[in-house]
């Protein structure tokens, strides 16, 4: 019998029949080979792992970075932010539509590999000392999409793609004991969106999520209509958590995502960071002004009434579910560097982030 050898997760050599080429038995696919096999890297040093089988929304593959801290049993995961694309206008103000290649990761980390969470250097970084994980924003669906026939000829495959993302990582941090997964802007809605996929795939180890300004609002200020303009285009459905009905109740609901998964993981920590009157957030949101007939940003005042709707109604019976909330237009904190630069009502963002990691029960809600 012809046969060839290929290797599943534990590395367990397995004997399948097989045609054979001219030359001998048919190489193993590199796409899948890749999935079975840890990543490896200099310890301290950025490095591209390209994934032959995830796809951009340009239909080229995507990757992820790894810096790696050998001595660290702990692992930071974070979705790189970018806006979102459903169509013409909003691509425009979307990264990496045309794909993320290992140049566009070498000017990044030039630019950004050593700031905010990811310093090494900043004594007041709760990471510092951690693994570091880094997912390119390449998909235009909030990390959340699963249609590869997406509207204008896109394929937004962000949940997938991390499905696959998940399967090596497992794979080269297999003792790890604690993990955080964060996001900013759209990487932040997609860390929510993602979080029940991440934590199932670890188990029993434990996952927390930092949410950095990706704040998903009830349906009085987050259109129903927009929502379902989401879920049409990059099949967002198909990506949220399989036993959250609520989650898919109709046009809107998307909210009930991150109280589903407080509810469903109550001793897991989950932290929101956000600015009542976001500029950047009030423009994305005004995408569902008119019942999506019409763009205008959404007033400071209307989304501060929406930030402490979230906090004092929407998030108040879960107690593993606290906000760090300014009074500021600002977009993006986690990027600050050190970041103990950011006091909010005397609390350093850095001393927050590191209640949250550590289990401290003073740990609470910041902010007016």
């Amino acid at each position: 019998m012809k046969v060839h050898i290929l290797f599943p997760l534990l590395g367990v050599m397995v004997f399948s029949g097989c045609p054979e080429g001219p030359d001998g038995p048919a190489p193993p696919d590199a796409g899948d080979l890749e999935l079975r096999e840890p990543m490896e890297a200099p310890a301290g040093t950025w490095t591209y792992v390209p994934f032959l089988r995830t796809r951009c929304m340009s239909g080229s593959p995507a990757g992820l970075g790894i810096n790696l801290s050998p001595d660290s049993d702990r692992l930071l995961i974070y979705l790189q932010e970018g806006g979102a694309c459903w169509d013409a206008l909003s691509c425009l103000m979307t990264v990496n539509v045309d794909g993320f290649s290992q140049g566009d990761f070498d000017a990044f980390i030039q630019s950004r590999g050593r700031r905010g969470h990811f310093n090494r250097d900043d004594p007041s970084n709760p990471f510092a000392d951690w693994n570091h994980v880094f997912v390119p924003y390449c998909s235009g669906d909030v990390h959340g999409g699963a249609n590869p026939e997406g509207p204008g000829g896109r394929i937004h495959m962000g949940a997938r793609n991390m499905d696959q993302f998940l399967e090596r990582i497992l794979l080269t941090f297999p003792h790890v004991r604690q993990v955080v997964l964060a996001g900013s802007s759209a990487g932040g809605v997609g860390a929510a969106l993602n979080f029940d996929r991440v934590q199932r795939a670890f188990g029993e180890v434990p996952v927390s999520l930092l949410d950095d300004s990706g704040p998903v609002m009830s349906d009085t200020y987050l259109r129903p209509c927009l929502q379902q303009v989401w879920r049409d285009a990059w099949n967002l459905d198909a990506s949220l958590p399989e036993d959250c009905e609520v989650c898919r109740s109709g046009s809107g609901g998307l909210s009930e995502a991150l109280r589903f998964v407080a509810r469903k993981y109550p001793d897991r920590r989950m932290g929101i960071i956000l600015s009542n009157r976001d500029s950047i957030f009030r423009n994305f949101f005004g995408f569902g002004a008119g019942e999506c007939t019409a763009w205008e940003p959404m007033d400071g005042v209307t989304f501060r009434e929406g930030s402490m709707e979230l906090r004092d109604t929407l998030l108040a019976e879960h107690p593993n579910v606290r906000i760090y909330m300014m009074d500021s237009e600002h977009h993006v904190w986690l990027w600050q560097t050190p970041l103990s630069r950011l006091v909010n009502d005397g609390v350093p963002l850095s001393t927050w982030i590191q209640q949250l990691v550590e289990g401290d029960p003073g740990w609470d809600h910041v902010g007016p």
